[in-house]
């Protein structure tokens, strides 16, 4: 009789053991499982949030890249407007001469007639 309560108990805290040591593998597994989904989640959420700060950090980047481009556009067209107007002064001067040199002519030809 003892052999038997002997030999059921041993049964008993085998199974029990291999129970424990089942449910605990199962466990380990759940939680590996459980931490590897919360890991990738985190890795999404970061990932998302890089991508939100390289989009605003770029939106930057070409505000300041059209900021800076402005002056220089402004710059370029007063270049050219400064050149149109020197052009225009060179071609007033030029008039002023030519019409200076066609007036004296006629002046030289009246006195000369005159005498």
């Amino acid at each position: 009789n003892s052999m038997v309560r002997l030999f059921f108990g041993l049964s008993l805290s085998f199974a029990l053991s291999s129970l424990v040591e089942m449910h605990t593998g199962v466990l380990k597994d759940d939680f590996a499982a459980k931490e590897s989904e919360f890991q990738e989640s985190q890795i999404k959420e970061l990932k998302s949030k890089v991508d939100k700060m390289t989009a605003s950090q770029k939106n930057k980047n070409d505000t300041i890249d059209t900021i800076t481009e402005r002056p220089d556009k402004l710059n370029r067209q007063q270049d050219k407007d400064h050149k149109k107007t020197v052009v225009t002064e060179e071609i007033l001067n030029t008039l002023d001469a030519d019409i200076e040199s066609e007036v004296q002519k006629t002046e030289d030809s009246v006195e000369r007639g005159q005498e």
